[in-house]
């Protein structure tokens, strides 16, 4: 039980880190992507929104993917902080 105690902030940093990744993708290597494959610059929320959905749509459960991903991030975030705050 102490070893997996021990192990919940290494479990937290990966967290973390699966977010971090998830919006720099989402903010810095995206919009350098081709348009036609949900990459550019996007001007409003609707914008952003298409192109994940093209970016997500060639995977299964993609379309919740794209709808719920800032969600997700901010999940992997919150997770993360708890696990090494908690133990």
């Amino acid at each position: 039980m102490e070893k997996v105690l021990a192990a919940m902030p290494k479990i937290g940093l990966i967290f973390q880190l699966i977010g971090f990744l998830m919006l720099f993708w989402d903010t810095e290597l995206r919009p350098l992507m081709d348009v036609e494959k949900g990459g550019g610059l996007c001007l409003s929320t609707a914008d952003k929104k298409d192109a994940l959905e093209r970016v997500f749509s060639m995977i299964p459960g993609g379309k919740f993917l794209s709808e719920h991903f800032h969600l997700i991030t901010a999940l992997f975030f919150i997770i993360g902080f708890f696990l090494q705050i908690l133990f």
